[in-house]
């Protein structure tokens, strides 16, 4: 539309122009080597204009013959680029569905159709690996690490390839070579995280699960887990929770440590990575007694509110020096406050019977509501009609018994208490430990709910 009306436009100024000449009556004379000629000097102009079209014209014909052969060049060039980018695609497509054998054959086309490039080579060296062709998958990987704006992936390349070979050296090499040119690569520093522990090398292997746990919140990731294939090296479960692991490895650099300062600080930072961490918070508390019992009085039962245990209960009976009625007091105010209620309430009642307080073992056992009802619960309550009885020198009769084993029944079928669970293979275990017995998976055991099952995420390890 824009074409026809310039075209329009062209038309009427031309025909304007024209009439506008032919009505000049005007003649020029021209007088040049003993010739004289006289012509209407509307004719001359218009005679000027026609010349200079056709010299235009005669140029640019000229100039299309003599580009000629670079022009079907550029053409020959285009088409077989676009061939590539073809082959190229269709590749990347086969590689997606899992036919390797396509994948590698039009592979090779892109990489002859479009040269040495960046995508080719990368298609190449993909399909070679998942071929199982590492040659051409190593050299291809190289190929991408000598080139300034491909070198990253490269080194991941070689860094995935070496360690699926087992060749642990070259795999951390080209793992740091990686992390050389990009810092915060979660991959290498995966890689290097792995071969931290198992070389117990526990004050890196905390700075690079720091750096991937502070990349993990920043890209507001919910699941707080990695790739599958990035986790596949480690044991199954090693990073179900990355926060509890920086936690016991914090507690194995105070362990190793003589400085008490430094312990503190460690102590201090395990606590900030698993708030809930029983043997930081007991360790913490042991050290700060001596210099200020008030301290770590409150920490504990700061600790006692936010997940009771028992350990919390008799480290309170050690710090505080109370008499067993202001002990069982203490706790009974401390479990009103507690986020687990009921679970405090049974500390509670376990506390009292222990020292003999049967009022306030039955009151405690009284308030725990119908869903805090666990084994534990009736086990207490065995207990304690059991213990009364005693205590008054009563001999069982038989709605006592009748009631006991009732009790005892109810316990067997009741659902279970918390108890230490290795949060990567699910193994229940009878107290903490630091590396789990069943899969040496180290810093995964916590004081689980008996609801909660816990299960491995990550691979085998390769």
């Amino acid at each position: 539309m824009i074409r026809l009306a310039a075209f329009l436009v062209f038309c009427a100024a031309a025909a304007l122009l024209s009439r506008w000449l032919s009505a000049q009556e005007g003649v020029t004379v021209i007088s040049w080597l003993g010739w004289r000629i006289e012509v209407m000097t509307s004719l001359l102009v218009a005679g000027l204009g026609l010349a200079l079209a056709v010299l235009f014209l005669l140029l640019r014909l000229i100039t299309t013959m003599l580009s000629w052969p670079s022009w079907l060049g550029h053409n020959w060039r285009a088409r077989r680029r676009s061939r590539g980018e073809d082959a190229l695609g269709q590749g990347m497509v086969a590689f997606a569905a899992g036919d390797v054998k396509e994948a590698r054959k039009l592979a090779r086309r892109a990489e002859k159709l479009l040269g040495q490039a960046v995508l080719p080579n990368l298609l190449s060296a993909q399909t070679a690996h998942a071929a199982g062709d590492d040659k051409a998958a190593l050299r291809y990987f190289k190929s991408l690490s000598a080139q300034d704006d491909t070198a990253y992936f490269g080194h991941l390349g070689l860094m995935r390839l070496y360690q699926g070979q087992g060749q642990t050296e070259k795999s951390t090499a080209a793992a740091k070579a990686a992390l050389a040119l990009k810092d915060n690569s979660a991959p290498a520093h995966l890689v290097l995280l792995a071969e931290d522990l198992k070389a117990e090398h526990w004050k890196s292997a905390l700075d690079r699960l720091d750096v991937l746990m502070k990349q993990t919140k920043a890209g507001s990731t919910s699941d707080a887990s990695f790739l599958p294939s990035d986790i596949a090296h480690f044991a199954p479960g090693q990073l179900n929770n990355p926060e509890l692991l920086a936690a016991h490895l914090c507690l194995r650099l105070a362990e190793r440590s003589d400085d008490e300062p430094l312990q503190t600080k460690y102590l201090t930072q395990a606590l900030h990575w698993s708030p809930q961490f029983l043997e930081a918070t007991v360790r913490l508390a042991q050290q700060e007694r001596t210099s200020s019992p008030r301290k770590a009085l409150k920490r504990v039962e700061a600790a006692f509110k936010a997940a009771p245990h028992d350990r919390l209960a008799r480290l309170i009976a050690d710090i505080s020096h109370d008499n067993d009625g202001q002990l069982v007091a203490r706790l009974s105010a401390l479990a009103e406050q507690a986020t687990d209620t009921d679970e405090a309430r049974l500390l509670v009642a376990q506390a009292a019977l222990e020292r003999g307080i049967w009022a306030s073992a039955s009151a405690a056992l009284d308030a725990v509501s119908a869903q805090g009802r666990t084994n534990q619960y009736f086990l207490l309550n065995a207990e304690l009609s059991d213990k009364r009885a005693k205590s008054l020198g009563q001999e069982p009769d038989s709605a006592s018994v009748a009631e006991r084993e009732g009790a005892l029944l109810a316990a067997a079928h009741a659902p279970r208490n918390r108890r230490w669970q290795c949060a990567g293979c699910g193994t229940v275990l009878p107290q903490w430990q630091m590396v789990c017995p069943a899969c040496a998976v180290i810093g995964q055991i916590d004081h689980m709910p008996a609801a909660r099952t816990a299960l491995p995420v990550s691979g085998n390890a390769s």
